[in-house]
């Protein structure tokens, strides 16, 4: 009965059976730093696989930790525990979750962890160096990243080869990106090199940049004055900094009294010394004195004085000999020479006045006002534009540094409206030796109607030792000075000239072995009316002598010439010693 206890069945074939796995359970998670570029992951299995082996694991991540912003990073095997995320900067923070599998699925996410990488030093900068001009250097950096950690400061260094560091700045601003290196001279080269510092401390230095200025002028030379005697003072100075062009000359400048003008005295392409020789006894002036190269004139030096030595100087001597030149209808040539003292101080030019006639009265002359003053450097003056009928007055007086000596006696020119005829000379400056003999002749361009009578008058400077003649003039009569001899005696009054062929003048000159020149002014001039007009007119009934007068009165009313009078052509004679 296969074994059946009596009254029950057979048991029925045995067969097995087992419960669906369920999913595992959450893992447990743990993160941690390791060091500035990741996070260590590190984790245990679930305490409840679900009845089912674990077949591996899956790892979120997200940056903010908000729900629905995580994202797989990886899905390591059933038997790893740890993971490191790499790949972070310093400082980043990152959140996770894990999650296991078995054959029955996902396990829920594990609660998330959190942790960030270290922070650290700030990486270095970006630098840029670059000239501004002659005296600047404009550095620019980027930032750089800060390791984590926000930069405090930065901190500049400079070289003037690269390799010897000073600090130019040690707390720049951390929100500036860019400094200005100034007060630099033209030409220089410069090193630089930045870093940043965090709370962690000084992050990596740049990579060295460099710069130059472009040339500049020269620095100011240092001068110093030498006086050497009278009338020199010596200039030496030294050459000073270039600033990146070599130095090509120097300005020398000299003033009165240290302001303005300043008057350039020379330009030298080498030297740093110069003699100024244009000086008097006793006279101070300024100086000063800059270097130019390619880049243009530099700063002056300080302006340094000086005195030459010996007895100031004064003012010049009145001009010797003035005279009228030449007289025309409406101008004159004033001429003189220079005066036989300068007062230890070169002449540097004159001055000449003129008196002209008072007006609605011609022929009187209102004398000098002062408010006719004319400068000239030479020692003439051509005048022009004067009225054709007046009589003008001249004087002149010399300037030099000092300045402006006494005028000189006047000399006079009577103008006429109908003064056609030009008196002529030939020559009009002579010099001759002691004792022998001058000649010249004076003619008339026109010869006029009838017989004129020409005036020779000597003349000079009052109480002139070389001239010694007395001034005078009179009809007919010729005046010469003392000494001075000429074949007619003293008296032409009875001679009769040829104006057409010119009267002959001789004279000769004294022998008196003077060491200085005996000089001769000689003035000559037509008057307004003949001399002894009325000798043609001596015979004859009374009647007939009044009628030749009249006659002679009436011919020369008419004549163009009875108006020339004044001074027309001047002959100057120097005894040649």
């Amino acid at each position: 009965m296969n074994g059946a206890t009596p009254g029950q069945g057979s048991w029925s074939t045995v067969r097995n059976a087992t419960t669906p796995p369920a999913v595992p359970g959450a893992p447990t998670l743990r993160a941690e730093a390791n060091g500035q570029n990741a996070i260590d992951l590190h984790w245990d299995p679930p305490s409840n696989d679900g009845g089912a082996a674990i077949s591996g694991y899956e790892v979120h991540v997200s940056t903010t930790g908000s729900q629905n912003s995580y994202s797989r990073l990886t899905g390591p095997s059933a038997t790893a525990r740890s993971y490191t995320h790499s790949g972070l900067q310093p400082g980043d923070r990152r959140y996770y979750q894990v999650r296991a599998r078995n054959s029955a699925g996902w396990s829920d996410f594990s609660p998330a962890v959190s942790a960030a990488s270290l922070t650290g030093v700030p990486a270095a900068p970006g630098l840029t160096a670059t000239k501004n001009g002659s005296t600047e250097i404009k550095l620019t950096w980027t930032k750089p990243d800060d390791r984590g950690s926000d930069i405090d400061r930065y901190h500049i260094q400079e070289s003037d080869d690269g390799s010897d560091w000073d600090d130019l700045h040690r707390s720049v601003p951390a929100g500036d990106t860019e400094l200005v290196h100034d007060g630099l001279s033209g030409g220089t080269t410069k090193y630089y090199r930045i870093r940043a510092v965090n709370g962690n401390g000084d992050g990596q230095w740049s990579p060295t940049r460099s710069a130059t200025t472009d040339a500049g002028g020269p620095d100011a030379p240092v001068l110093t004055l030498t006086v050497v005697g009278d009338n020199q003072i010596d200039l030496s100075w030294t050459a000073p900094a270039d600033n990146g062009s070599s130095i090509r000359g120097y300005w020398v400048e000299r003033s009165v009294d240290g302001d303005e003008p300043w008057e350039r005295l020379t330009s030298s392409n080498s030297t740093t010394a110069y003699s100024d020789t244009d000086l008097y006894r006793g006279m101070t002036r300024h100086y000063r004195v800059a270097a130019y190269n390619g880049a243009g004139t530099g700063p002056y030096s300080d302006s340094e004085s000086a005195t030459t030595t010996g007895t100031p100087a004064t003012e010049p001597e009145t001009p010797a000999l003035v005279r009228l030149s030449s007289v025309g209808r409406s101008e004159v040539t004033l001429a003189w020479d220079a005066p036989g003292d300068d007062g230890g101080a070169p002449v540097s030019g004159y001055e000449y006045e003129i008196a002209r006639p008072c007006e609605g009265n011609p022929s009187a002359n209102c004398g000098f006002k002062g408010d006719d003053i004319k400068a000239t450097t030479g020692t003439s003056a051509r005048i022009t534009g004067l009225s054709t009928d007046g009589d003008y007055h001249f004087q002149v007086r010399a300037v030099n540094p000092v300045g402006k000596g006494d005028w000189s006696s006047p000399v006079y020119a009577t103008l006429r409206p109908s003064a056609n005829g030009q008196l002529l000379a030939s020559p009009t400056t002579i010099t001759v030796d002691e004792g022998a003999t001058v000649t010249y002749t004076i003619r008339l361009s026109t010869a006029p109607p009838h017989p004129a009578t020409l005036n020779v008058r000597a003349r000079g400077p009052a109480g002139s030792a070389d001239l010694r003649s007395e001034v005078a003039q009179y009809q007919g009569k010729i005046l010469i000075p003392n000494g001075w001899t000429h074949p007619h005696g003293a008296d032409w009054s009875g001679l009769t000239y040829n104006w057409s062929q010119g009267v002959r003048v001789t004279f000769t000159a004294p022998e008196d072995s003077d060491s200085e020149d005996d000089v001769m002014v000689v003035d000559h001039s037509v008057f307004a009316t003949p001399y002894n007009h009325y000798r043609p007119c001596s015979e004859g009934t009374q009647a007939e002598r009044d009628q030749c007068r009249q006659d002679w009165d009436d011919a020369w009313a008419s004549s163009p010439y009875r108006h020339l009078t004044g001074p027309s052509v001047i002959v100057t004679v120097r005894d040649n010693d």
